[in-house]
């Protein structure tokens, strides 16, 4: 049996201190938003803009894809694109696959999204974003989130033709 997560006051006293670590800080925002204290939503709204990659990324994971809040989906398209953190923008891939797997009904909706997660695809440098991209695109697509090449080469992984669409 596992015993529910209780949020401590160190956390809550983590949350907004810029002095505290980087890590302690995300870990807080985890814990908040598992146990549900929606109270702390204002606060880690104001995160998603944090100098530390690890805590706005973490802001924005938790709060588009855990508690769900679709008002951040153009928040979510601009991190995955444009944040200067990789790892920034590999969570945000990440949240945008996780929140819409297995498909999005609203036809405006899932063209910006697949717009968004095959520029990432084609744009990102690092193998690890790409991939991440076509993961997020496959889980999205087929609700199939568990793509791992061995070696990846984006233009043969890749069912370019099936993207086609949604360019």
């Amino acid at each position: 049996m596992t015993r529910q997560r209780k949020t401590t006051t160190q956390e809550i006293s983590d949350l907004n201190d810029q002095n505290a670590d980087q890590f302690d800080r995300a870990r807080a925002i985890s814990f908040i938003t598992h146990d549900k204290l929606f109270e702390y939503e204002p606060d880690i709204r104001s995160l998603i803009d944090d100098p530390s990659e690890v805590v706005r990324a973490e802001a924005l994971l938790r709060l588009f894809f855990i508690w769900k809040r679709e008002d951040l989906l153009d928040r979510a398209c601009a991190m995955a694109l444009e944040d200067e953190s990789g790892y920034a923008r590999l969570e945000a891939i990440g949240a945008l696959g996780m929140h819409f797997k297995g498909g999005i009904e609203d036809p405006k909706k899932k063209r910006k999204v697949l717009r968004t997660l095959i520029a990432c695809l084609r744009n990102e440098p690092e193998r690890s974003e790409q991939v991440g991209a076509y993961r997020a695109i496959l889980s999205i697509l087929d609700g199939n989130d568990r793509f791992s090449p061995g070696k990846w080469n984006k233009e043969t992984n890749v069912d370019w033709q099936r993207l086609r669409e949604f360019e």
